[in-house]
């Protein structure tokens, strides 16, 4: 699925990632034309102080995006930059798992603020639909997934 990335880190080009990096959650949103639901804006804004306690469970998390990220694997608007025409446009990227998988929230549509896994071995675009094979519901929300995936919550 993530040819594009393949492509942007072999030949170097890495300029795409170099827009300004919002630094607010309004911000973010503002570039992405879409809202967060106020329950991911509030997890946002309490993993910029700590991530999260991880553990084994029907869904593994490797590590959630965030603003305030200093490693650019974990930052929230790379990854988006990233998965910007290879996921539909529906979604927004907010964890992965170890394996490189896509976690992502529905931030339009009938589906907003669902979870959704996505598989990164398939092909997938802008338009593809969801749920489908490729694409799996995780949670009805951002508090569900983390119930499921975090000793925090």
């Amino acid at each position: 699925m993530f040819s594009r990335i393949k492509r942007l880190f072999s030949r170097g080009q890495q300029h795409t990632l170099q827009a300004k990096k919002p630094e607010t959650v309004e911000e973010l949103e503002e570039k992405i034309a879409a809202q967060f639901p106020a329950d991911y804006k509030n997890f946002l804004k309490q993993i910029e102080k700590d991530q999260p306690a991880l553990h084994g469970g029907p869904w593994l998390v490797h590590n959630f995006h965030h603003l305030a990220s200093e490693n650019s694997y974990d930052d929230l608007y790379r990854n988006y930059l990233i998965a910007l025409g290879e996921i539909p446009k529906q979604l927004f990227p907010v964890a992965h798992d170890p394996g490189g998988n896509l976690y992502c929230i529905a931030v339009k549509g009938e589906h907003r603020g669902k979870i959704f896994l996505i598989d990164h071995e398939q092909e997938l675009d802008g338009n593809s639909p969801f749920p489908s094979d490729e694409i799996c519901l995780v949670a009805d929300d951002i508090n569900e997934f983390l119930v499921v995936t975090t000793n925090d919550f």
